[in-house]
C-alpha cells in the first residue's frame, strides 16, 4: 500500500477492538526514545519521508498480557520526518499502551506502526504545565 493510500484509509479504532487485537494492555513511563537508522531511501521513495522511532516503555501496571510490572518493553513506530521529535527519557508522563507483539522481544502499536496515536494514549500528566 502506498503511504498517500495509507493516508486516505486511515482506519478507526474502538476501544473493543484495541483491547481485543492487543497482545499488551498496560501503563508506562518513557525510558528511552531514539530514532532507529534505516537503509538509505531514494528520495522518490514513498516512505523516504519516515523515520523510524524506537521508545522503551517501563512498564508500571499490566492489564492484558504477560509482562512483569517494572520491566520493560520496546515499542517501534514511524513517524513523520519532519515532525516533531518523539517522546524522549525527560517526559515524565504515563502513557497506557495498546500492543501487539512482533515476532521477537518487540512490541508495536495495536493500531499499527503508522498510527501510534491511538494506541500510545497519554494516562498522566506529570510533566510541569507551562506557564
Amino acid at each position: 500500500m502506498s503511504a498517500s493510500a495509507y493516508y486516505s484509509e486511515k482506519r478507526s479504532w474502538t476501544q473493543e477492538e484495541l483491547n481485543f487485537f492487543s497482545d499488551l494492555i498496560a501503563t508506562g513511563s518513557v525510558v528511552t526514545a531514539k530514532e532507529i537508522e534505516a537503509r538509505p531511501q531514494p528520495a522518490e521513495s514513498e516512505t523516504a519521508h519516515l523515520r523510524r522511532i524506537q521508545i522503551t516503555f517501563r512498564i508500571s501496571e499490566t492489564l492484558k498480557g504477560m509482562v512483569d510490572t517494572d520491566s520493560s518493553v520496546v515499542v517501534d513506530h514511524y513517524c513523520v520526518a519532519d515532525s516533531g521529535g518523539p517522546l524522549d527519557g525527560s517526559d515524565t508522563n504515563t502513557y497506557r499502551l495498546y500492543l501487539k507483539k512482533q515476532g521477537d522481544e518487540r512490541f508495536e502499536p495495536t493500531s499499527g506502526q503508522m498510527d501510534p496515536g491511538i494506541s500510545i494514549r497519554l494516562h498522566e500528566r506529570r510533566d510541569p504545565q507551562p506557564a
